[in-house]
């Protein structure tokens, strides 16, 4: 008996007389597939990445071509039981003409769970790498190094100079503030040196979507030091603190009074601020934590 969907035998089968656009349509139910494939999926998968591979070039107008080179490399994330084979090809990729190949290579190797310091480095390498379009091949490296949480250590110091090049920078943020990307890349690789909580403090400063994202941060990093508690208080009293979400307005008061401590003067503060706040839920939770 088969452990996976009868129709991936079907799609198999019918792979090699399908056309661009149904071979890449086919690559993509891999990818949704949410369990192993089977090893001729995998096989599949990584012979189609590997003829687009040296068939496609920024040159080439077949944008089909491309789309199907692109789905290949995002499926290869699957390919678990030839996973050397895929790390080998996807690591070449990551200096590949095509940005949005460079930028998926990343995410794959980091869902495949690469380990080589090596390939590592040449992930984080991407951080400077601004290419892109709706999305930007940085912004698939800082989530690579998210996923390879510990195993990005060595990489830090690169994170810590995006992070300082983002607090530089005037531009808004916005929907895709990248400020969300690095607070969730720091939280997840888990040092909490005095650098590391410094860069969060200042991602909160700005007053961006990203400084919710930068106080939870901090309280998975189990910091304590003062100017975490600062910043994360400091947030929750301001107008900038996402009060009309429920979720998010108990989880930075949680997050408050984790980092806070035995600091117990400054949380009571920020809780009595809460007291009045328009929203009941962020009230309700404040006179709950005031009564505990």
């Amino acid at each position: 008996m088969h452990d996976y969907p009868v129709w991936i035998d079907h799609f198999i089968a019918r792979f090699a007389s399908a056309s661009l656009l149904q071979k890449t349509e086919i690559l993509q139910s891999f990818t949704q597939l949410d369990q192993r494939l089977p090893v001729q999926a995998q096989e599949l998968v990584y012979q189609t990445a590997l003829h687009a591979k040296l068939d496609t070039s920024p040159d080439v107008t077949d944008h089909t071509n491309q789309e199907l080179f692109s789905t290949a490399i995002i499926a290869l994330s699957k390919a678990t039981d030839i996973r050397s084979q895929a790390i080998a090809l996807l690591s070449d990729c990551l200096a590949h003409p095509l940005w949005f190949i460079r930028g998926n290579a990343a995410l794959s190797l980091a869902m495949l769970g690469v380990s080589d310091e090596a390939i590592i480095s040449r992930i984080a390498d991407l951080l400077f790498d601004k290419a892109g379009n709706d999305w930007h091949v940085f912004e698939s490296a800082l989530q690579a190094l998210e996923i390879l949480g510990g195993r990005a250590q060595g990489e830090l110091p690169k994170v810590l100079r995006l992070v300082s090049f983002y607090l530089h920078d005037t531009d808004g943020g916005g929907w895709n503030d990248t400020g969300i990307y690095l607070a969730d890349c720091l939280a997840a690789i888990g040092d909490n040196s005095s650098a590391v909580i410094s860069m969060l403090c200042q991602i909160i400063a700005k007053r961006r979507s990203s400084a919710y994202q930068a106080c939870i941060a901090l309280g998975m990093l189990g910091t304590t030091e003062e100017q975490a508690t600062q910043a994360i208080a400091s947030y929750l009293c301001s107008d900038d603190m996402p009060a009309d979400e429920a979720r998010k307005a108990h989880e930075l008061i949680d997050t408050l009074i984790s980092v806070a401590g035995e600091k117990h003067a400054i949380v009571g503060q920020c809780l009595t601020h809460l007291l009045q706040s328009p929203f009941p839920d962020v009230a309700h939770i404040a006179r709950q934590r005031l009564s505990s």
